[in-house]
């Protein structure tokens, strides 16, 4: 084909061969410009639509978390019934009653978890979470967690074993989000490593964290998997648990890694305090 154009213009007079580069240039010009106005269109339109669907939302939920309307009549009304079936809008719902969840407490916190449930938003969350896509699995524990959905944590559970090291901490942060700090106690025979990363994030969010009383974290100490057994060190350091007085000692002595005996030795720096935590 490439041949045949070259053999044409070598063929045509060289005055119609500038004419017919300016009609291609101008077709292209033409081209484009009308791909350019397309997309400005178009996002012109998602950004009406956003508006739109923000302001809706908002009334949604104002209505879910200070009206008196059963959640059931609110999601039966006419004027949400046929948005319901958007999937953006479905999407926006899940950001919205999710960021929402953090900033209530009681009763309002209870209403929205009803909401996220009978609207059959948790399904996107879940959908998200047997994903293929490590991405979409971290978006899917997240929601699930904060709206407290106990039936995810067996999922969440075997994300724990997932290469990718952020699914690995948003895994272990959904254990905790579940069942409070000790949730980490189903950690005892966990084969893979926990390295440095996932544990400096761990300890970051822990502080976050309601942590009033916390058990022993001593189990976490006798692990065969050394970087269990780092974490349990640092968590017991933590929380000033002296009763691991006896175990930490005894690992500093031992022959195991330098980095048993390093964390050992640091933990033993902060002991022993005034214990926080229930036996």
């Amino acid at each position: 084909m490439v041949g045949f154009l070259l053999l044409l213009y070598n063929e045509l007079p060289l005055r119609y061969v500038l004419l017919y580069s300016i009609y291609l240039f101008m077709a292209c010009g033409i081209f484009f410009f009308i791909l350019l106005l397309i997309s400005r269109l178009k996002k012109i339109n998602e950004k009406k639509q956003l508006e739109k669907y923000t302001a809706i939302i908002d009334r949604l939920f104002y209505s879910v978390l200070f009206g008196n309307t059963p959640v059931h009549n609110i999601l039966e009304a006419k004027k949400y019934r046929s948005i319901f079936k958007d999937k953006k809008f479905r999407n926006m719902l899940v950001q919205n009653v999710t960021q929402l969840h953090l900033n209530y407490t009681g009763p309002p916190r209870d209403k929205l978890e009803e909401f996220y449930r009978k609207s059959g938003l948790i399904n996107i969350s879940f959908e998200k979470l047997k994903s293929k896509h490590w991405e979409k699995k971290c978006e899917g524990i997240r929601e699930l967690t904060r709206l407290n959905v106990k039936e995810a944590f067996y999922d969440t559970y075997m994300c724990m074993w997932h290469p990718h090291d952020t699914l690995k901490l948003e895994a272990l942060l959904g254990l905790i989000r579940l069942e409070g700090v000790d949730g980490l106690g189903i950690i005892h025979d966990y084969p893979d490593t926990i390295n440095d990363w996932i544990q400096l994030n761990l300890l970051y969010e822990i502080d976050k964290s309601d942590h009033t009383a916390v058990k022993s974290f001593t189990d976490l100490l006798t692990s065969k998997n050394e970087s269990v057994v780092v974490l349990g060190l640092r968590l017991s350091a933590k929380f000033n648990q002296i009763e691991n007085l006896a175990t930490i000692r005894e690992l500093q002595a031992s022959s195991l890694s330098e980095s048993i005996k390093t964390a050992a030795a640091q933990a033993l720096d902060k002991l022993p305090s005034a214990a926080v935590y229930t036996q």
